[in-house]
């Protein structure tokens, strides 16, 4: 699982000419909508003994309609992927539809507490991902925290940027809008690479 190098997207040259042709042309862009994505709000840290990445968002949903859209394979897979397999038996296929993945890996299931805790961890040639996915509802609003453990130093930058690409795809799937439109290359990485240094220890 390698959820920060999207494939099949659209180049910067051809975004920037695209923008500054509806400009140009009074015409709006519709792969392009700066209200599609939210603020980023990812940051790097140092969690017992370990680089950490973690990415939040505040979505206007319930804990139950946010839950279903990370578990549920047919909603999942509208932004990220989907699984099969049960869930009951501690592991489940994934397969990463959005980088055009043709064969699933194992995904082992080391928490889930509906609708608040998903904690799993994905099983690939590129070694183990430790990722929690918690929940939190309050009014009708649900911030969602996503952490990524046990991130190699020199990969912090574009696997930070890579959950800040899939949360925003999450939640534009979630509200309807058109998933397609969010742009890894020209909106994520590299732009947001640097917010996720950290200085070395010592």
């Amino acid at each position: 699982m390698t959820p920060w190098t999207p494939s099949l997207l659209p180049s910067l040259r051809r975004r920037e000419d695209a923008r500054a042709a509806s400009v140009l042309l009074g015409i709006p862009d519709a792969r392009y909508d700066p209200a599609m994505t939210s603020q980023p709000t990812g940051y790097a840290e140092r969690r017992d003994g370990v680089l950490a990445i973690v990415v939040s968002r505040q979505i206007e949903a319930t804990i139950d309609d946010v839950w279903g859209w990370i578990t549920t394979p047919d909603k999942l897979e509208q932004w990220i992927g989907t699984w099969s397999g049960d869930p009951a038996q501690g592991v489940v296929d994934f397969l990463m539809l959005a980088e055009g993945a043709d064969k699933p890996e194992p995904m082992r299931v080391r928490t889930c507490v509906p609708p608040t805790t998903l904690h799993v961890t994905a099983e690939s040639t590129m070694g183990h991902w430790l990722v929690n996915i918690d929940l939190e509802e309050a009014s009708a609003r649900t911030t969602l925290s996503l952490t990524h453990l046990n991130v190699p130093a020199d990969m912090l930058g574009a696997v930070g940027a890579g959950w800040e690409y899939y949360v925003d795809r999450l939640v534009a799937a979630l509200r309807g809008d058109d998933v397609a439109a969010i742009d890894f290359e020209a909106d994520y990485f590299p732009a947001l690479a640097d917010r996720f240094s950290i200085p070395p220890e010592g």
